[in-house]
């Protein structure tokens, strides 16, 4: 998980005029490569977006009864998930 850009410009911000990275770490309690790393970079956003949660369990719901021999890459690819979404998706529905 990644850092607010509101805590990464409070960490950022005493260290660009010149403040110690130490300082800004050991009170906001992150670690200094990060302070180092976000002082280097132009922009404060994360490297990586996060990832895009799909919660459409309530279209496989009635699909797996349906199809009992289907296999869990099946339902994934008509969904664009990871088969091991369509496990997980099952337990919380409690259907096998």
């Amino acid at each position: 998980m990644s850092y607010s850009i509101d805590l990464r410009l409070c960490v950022v911000n005493p260290v660009r005029p010149g403040g110690r990275r130490i300082e800004s770490s050991c009170i906001y309690q992150v670690s200094w490569w990060g302070v180092n790393d976000w002082c280097q970079r132009a922009d404060l956003l994360p490297k990586r977006p996060r990832p895009v949660l799909k919660n459409d369990w309530q279209e496989l719901e009635p699909d797996i009864p349906a199809n009992p021999d289907q296999l869990l890459a099946e339902p994934a690819d008509q969904l664009g998930v990871w088969p091991n979404a369509i496990w997980c998706a099952c337990r919380q529905v409690k259907t096998t």
